[in-house]
């Protein structure tokens, strides 16, 4: 009679060979005393000795404390890496770079330099305010900004942004301001299931004066086609005196004067599409 083989880690007898070799244990461990460096405390076998390690004894390669639970573990440095990714984050990032572009004669700063720099949170409260807002071309915005020196903290001041505004608005080429409105209009009419021809005729006047302040629509195609002079006369009179503190007409009335060849161009390209 052959004798069974037993399994050296559980115990367990086979009386033949193959069943020895197909069955499946947890090995035991050999025991072992292994002294914690850091506390003391005496481990009898390795994988205890590692789990302790990593959960009571695990440095922060962020922050460089020693931790209990390394997983759970949050400090600032560490948040601001795990949110790199974060739409704010990224525009914080990049803004932070045209600053430092302008500011300094210098190499690019990279994430880690942003993650650690004294300014994060002022420019991550300015991303906040670009998406809030929706600014329209933030990194020209940024650069205004910087090349007139304002202030990190004035950056996320509204009149400020309406300022800029203005002075965009104002100095686009007519193209330009075509191309953004349309592309603009087509979107509200698309989102509100109507044809652009018929945008001025369904939007109401709070609507187009809060589109003129901030840039979405251009006195460049407002004043030039039918259905946008339509509108506006039937602005009421608190209407009209809220329209003339954004738009100034005495300003676009010269403008489309003194470029004549530009107005008759828009008129004919809105005329044509039907506003």
């Amino acid at each position: 009679m052959k004798p069974n083989i037993v399994c050296e880690f559980c115990n367990k007898s086979y009386k033949s060979i193959t069943w020895y070799n197909n069955h499946k244990c947890v090995p035991k461990e050999v025991p072992l005393d292994i002294t914690c460096d850091d506390c003391n405390i005496v481990f009898k076998s390795q994988s205890r000795y590692d789990n302790h390690k990593c959960k009571d004894h695990s440095k922060c390669t962020f922050c460089n404390k020693t931790v209990k639970d390394i997983v759970s573990h949050s400090c600032r440095l560490k948040d601001r890496y795990l949110n790199r990714d974060t739409l704010n984050a990224r525009i914080a990032f990049n803004s932070y770079k045209i600053f430092w572009s302008i500011s300094y004669n210098r190499k690019l700063p990279d994430n880690d330099s942003f993650d650690k720099s004294p300014l994060y949170n002022d420019f991550v409260k300015f991303a906040d305010f670009t998406i809030k807002t929706n600014i329209y071309k933030p990194d020209e915005y940024v650069k205004y900004l910087v090349k007139n020196q304002i202030k990190l903290v004035e950056w996320t001041k509204e009149q400020l942004y309406l300022k800029y505004v203005r002075t965009v608005v104002r100095t686009e080429s007519y193209d330009r301001a075509i191309e953004r409105s349309i592309i603009f209009m087509d979107k509200i009419a698309q989102t509100n299931n109507i044809k652009i021809n018929d945008f001025f005729n369904h939007v109401s006047p709070s609507d187009i004066i809060i589109w003129l302040e901030t840039g979405r629509v251009s006195p460049w195609v407002l004043f030039n086609c039918e259905s946008g002079r339509n509108l506006i006369n039937s602005f009421d009179t608190e209407q009209i005196n809220i329209m003339e503190n954004i738009v100034d007409y005495r300003y676009w009335k010269l403008k489309f004067k003194k470029n004549p060849d530009d107005v008759s161009v828009i008129q004919d390209f809105l005329k044509e599409e039907g506003l």
